[in-house]
């Protein structure tokens, strides 16, 4: 599930937006991430060149600044660090953000999650994020907490912070602790579990109590496509049709197009031609290719995604053929180490159980 998950850092002294007057060389912009992912340091990235400028940092300065006059709903950058899992296993362990954000269109990005590095893949095993209800507009300092418990086979925890849009955002502390069960859980990742064991009704449910945001933005989109599929899952097919034919009705809008021209905004404008019946699988993969990531990891990612719409599309549709091919795609692990591939799995399996009961 493409759950957006990947956040970052930001602000020391809030300043005006006048800091991106000058010259391009005196700004600290933030650069995607091209290299190895590391234990103990902050990495940042970003998926727009020159869009975002960082100031500080979070040791030495005790502030980092996230900044940025780019308006676009599906632009971000983020700070992240993984720490290795083992000494907080099988306990309760929490996160502490202060930070104070000025004139945010969209979201401030903070995230804590726990993950299973197993060979050739990475599962999500708890998480919290503020993609959930992003805050945004201005506001003095405030403090987030993160609280999670931390499964037997988590390998690594990742605090993450960031900006997605234009705005300002300052953080001066990130505290991590142990702490006891009378401190409760923020887990959000009961509505991966659900989609991942198919219990599309549960997720129905779940998915109603978070606030859908912008429609304007991939967030809106994402969680709409999936509250689609999941009422197609679920036999609801005139209200899944609706929800459909609402979403292609809106990436269509000039408004949306122009607010989302990343690679991801591109693929979540071919993904909902797809599935509304507008491109053909080859015509869905073909445009995908065309997608000029800015990363070679973020073009894999987003590919593996694209197989595995084909593979939910042809199967919906009764294709078990081009579904199981699909679905093969998708679950070769050609596309990276670092997704999970569990739901793809469980769908070939059952694509490929389908099979041999009808023959």
């Amino acid at each position: 599930m493409d759950i957006v998950k990947q956040l970052g850092v930001a602000v020391a002294v809030l300043v005006s937006a006048s800091v991106f007057a000058g010259e391009d060389n005196k700004k600290n912009y933030v650069s995607p991430y091209k290299g190895e992912e590391v234990f103990g340091e902050w990495m940042f990235d970003t998926n727009a060149e020159k869009s975002f400028v960082r100031k500080g940092e979070l040791e030495s300065d005790k502030s980092l600044t996230f900044l940025s006059d780019h308006n676009g709903s599906d632009v971000w950058a983020v700070a992240r660090k993984n720490l290795d899992a083992k000494p907080y296993r099988n306990g309760r362990v929490q996160v502490q953000f202060k930070y104070r954000y000025k004139d945010v269109s969209k979201a401030v990005l903070l995230a804590f999650s726990a993950k299973d590095q197993r060979e050739k893949q990475q599962k999500e095993l708890a998480w919290d994020n503020t993609y959930v209800n992003p805050p945004v507009g201005s506001s003095d300092w405030t403090a987030t907490a993160m609280v999670l418990d931390i499964p037997e086979e988590a390998d690594i925890l990742r605090i993450a912070m960031g900006l997605v849009g234009s705005g300002e955002v300052e953080i001066s502390e990130v505290k991590l602790s142990q702490v006891d069960t009378s401190v409760a859980s923020t887990d959000k990742g009961l509505i991966d579990r659900l989609w991942e064991k198919e219990d599309y009704a549960g997720y129905l449910e779940e998915i109603k109590k978070w606030p859908l945001g912008d429609q304007m933005s991939t967030r809106y989109v994402s969680l709409k496509f999936h509250w689609y599929i999941a009422l197609h899952e679920t036999g609801q097919s005139r209200e899944a049709e609706e929800i459909i034919n609402e979403l292609l009705n809106l990436v269509s809008k000039p408004e949306w197009l122009a607010a989302n021209t990343s690679d991801w905004g591109q693929s979540t404008l071919a993904r909902i031609k797809y599935f509304s019946g507008e491109l053909t699988d080859q015509e869905y993969l073909d445009a995908s290719q065309r997608i000029d990531a800015i990363t070679e990891k973020r073009k894999l990612r987003l590919m593996h995604w694209v197989y595995e719409d084909v593979g939910v599309k042809n199967r919906m549709d009764g294709n078990l053929l081009a579904a199981k091919a699909a679905f093969q795609k998708a679950a070769s692990r050609e596309w990276g180490e670092t997704l999970s591939y569990d739901y793809v799995d469980s769908q070939l399996k059952k694509v490929e159980s389908a099979l041999v009961a009808s023959k």
